[in-house]
């Protein structure tokens, strides 16, 4: 893990922070009329079967992220995010490892999915998603979906390290 990066439970007193980085990731990430539906998975929808953390370095909140268990097949990655002044310094990494380790600790033998831009899908390729589907304009004007999958092979690799 990067030094000094801590990773914490999400709580009430990180709200401000979160919403600082998720507007500042608007319109590449975000777009404005998600924060009302992420406002409400922060504060009616975390449940045993779903975790949120935040990111702090530097006694600062430079991310958050969190895995759902979507079905009794499905563990989803959701609501990823690095402030914008700290994208491309390692810390997206983090928070994919860490995510990883919980969906695989939690959820071991669920397939692992995320829902992303085109702007970010890259960097998850990087890491061996792959794209299952791609619609433009589907989160807003200029914003695709982009689906992604972990191969199961890949999981259970990574279960048995």
């Amino acid at each position: 893990m990067k030094s000094g990066l801590i990773i914490r439970k999400y709580n009430g007193q990180y709200l401000q922070d979160l919403r600082e980085i998720f507007f500042l990731n608007i319109p590449h990430y975000f777009y404005a009329e998600e924060w009302c539906g992420f406002y409400g998975f922060l504060h009616s929808d975390l449940n045993d079967n779903s975790v949120y953390d935040v990111c702090v370095f530097n006694n600062q909140v430079v991310g958050s992220g969190g895995i759902v268990l979507q079905n009794e097949k499905t563990v989803v990655f959701t609501r990823g995010m690095i402030h914008a002044s700290h994208h491309k310094t390692g810390f997206c990494k983090h928070v994919l490892d860490h995510r990883l380790a919980l969906a695989c600790e939690m959820f071991p033998t669920k397939q692992i999915e995320l829902s992303t831009t085109q702007h970010s899908f890259g960097f998850f390729e990087k890491y061996k998603f792959v794209t299952i589907e791609r619609q433009n304009d589907f989160w807003s004007k200029g914003l695709d979906l982009c689906k992604m999958i972990l191969p199961k092979k890949l999981i259970l690799h990574r279960r048995d390290r």
